[in-house]
């Protein structure tokens, strides 16, 4: 059996036989927007980090969701780092090594997101992990660390720790799932492109 690449520390899936391919944006859509604020403690190198958020970004985008980029690390951090979080505020801890041992979290999990009632605001993304994966050479790092992102990102907004059996939010990421990374084609499934659309609307919404 071939070995799996698990995503999130929860075993169970929820089974969405939707497409997962993406379909076409409609341009109403494309007024919805989140802000993640990337708090690079594992130190990876800004090119990396920059190619990661791309490939993050690129993947929501597909959903009708656009993102902006706040790097929240290092000694020229900027104000808007250190402001009130907004509904539509999120935070991604990109942290060194793996899973730590004596949490619950298998050390093969590539992030955590931390729900709340609300959903959750903050995710973690573990570069040791990524690395490993990206070794296997299906993917290059900063792809692993993007998808890794939206995934979290999914969860955070959709309010569940639960899984997929297709697309992005698959417990465990196959071989055919990296190298549909490599292609940029692993994407959400049709009824969580409109769980995430909704999600950023009320969250917009509470915002005004």
């Amino acid at each position: 059996m071939k070995k799996g690449f698990p995503v999130l520390m929860l075993a169970w899936m929820v089974s969405i036989t939707a497409d997962a391919g993406a379909q076409d944006i409609e341009s109403n859509d494309l007024n919805l927007q989140i802000r993640i604020r990337v708090y690079n403690f594992a130190k990876v190198t800004p090119d990396v980090i920059a190619k990661g958020e791309e490939e993050a970004g690129f993947v929501l985008e597909k959903v009708g969701i656009r993102t902006r980029w706040l790097e929240c690390s290092g000694p020229a951090v900027g104000l808007e780092c250190q402001s009130e979080l907004g509904q539509r505020d999120f935070l991604v801890r990109i942290l060194s090594g793996w899973a730590p041992v004596g949490t619950g979290i298998p050390r093969s999990a590539v992030g955590l997101a931390l729900l709340a009632e609300d959903g959750g605001t903050m995710a973690s993304v573990y570069i040791g992990r990524v690395t490993e994966i990206a070794a296997t050479g299906l993917a290059w790092r900063a792809q692993v660390l993007g998808h890794g992102i939206a995934h979290e990102i999914g969860h955070l907004l959709m309010g569940s720790n639960g899984h997929a059996a297709l697309g992005i939010m698959r417990a465990e990421w196959k071989r055919a799932d990296l190298q549909s990374i490599s292609r940029r084609s692993l994407n959400f499934t049709s009824k969580q492109r409109k769980l995430l659309r909704e999600a950023v609307h009320r969250r917009e919404t509470a915002e005004k």
